[in-house]
């Protein structure tokens, strides 16, 4: 009777795996031949700026001179700041498998800003001092009040609708959203995106 081989000496072959070149590969960051990159000069177009795993890398779609498409996840340059829709220019160096992007050719133009008119009035607020905006029937509707941390605004009616036609930007160092026993709720008809280096819930 044959005895069962002994599964303890049989030696198993090591893989290696790269995750930088794995995260390459599913972003598209290979081209089908990288010599034809060679270290030549290539004008791309930013897609996207927010890598969910690989902070600091842009999207950039370019075409070589055969008319091939190619996308790739790419580092740009410690000074070059791009955004989405940019034209930026790039170079693959001779010791490496992949281009940088190192500079910004052009942009789309920022949107105009508002034309702040001449102050035809103002009013002074003292410390703890509010200023009191109401409806012609004296329905109060929104409340100004100067406090030690910096300005307080108040909507004095029940309920609040912001809407607008197109893009609503909120800008701040810190966001801080409370809400009470209602309960939050988020709703929206198309894509929604998180992006953050650490999120944490509860």
């Amino acid at each position: 009777m044959k005895s069962p081989p002994d599964r303890s000496k049989v030696t198993l072959p090591t893989v290696t795996l790269d995750l930088d070149e794995l995260f390459a590969e599913l972003a598209g960051g290979r081209t089908a031949d990288p010599s034809a990159q060679a270290s030549a000069l290539l004008v791309g177009e930013v897609l996207d700026t927010h890598h969910p795993h690989r902070p600091g890398r842009i999207f950039v779609r370019w075409a070589l001179a055969g008319g091939e498409s190619c996308e790739a996840w790419l580092f740009p340059t410690a000074q070059v700041r791009p955004r989405a829709g940019d034209r930026v220019l790039l170079q693959r160096p001779t010791n490496d498998v992949e281009c940088i992007v190192t500079a910004v050719l052009t942009r789309e133009p920022e949107p105009p800003q508002p034309v702040v008119g001449e102050t035809t009035a103002r009013v002074a607020l003292h410390a703890n001092e509010a200023l009191r905006i109401e409806a012609s029937d004296g329905t109060p509707l929104v409340e100004i009040e100067s406090s030690a941390h910096g300005p307080v605004l108040r909507v004095l009616s029940r309920d609040l609708e912001l809407a607008v036609a197109g893009r609503l930007r909120l800008s701040a160092d810190a966001i801080e959203c409370v809400s009470g026993q209602g309960g939050t709720e988020m709703r929206s008809d198309g894509e929604t995106v998180v992006r953050a280096r650490l999120i944490r819930l509860n």
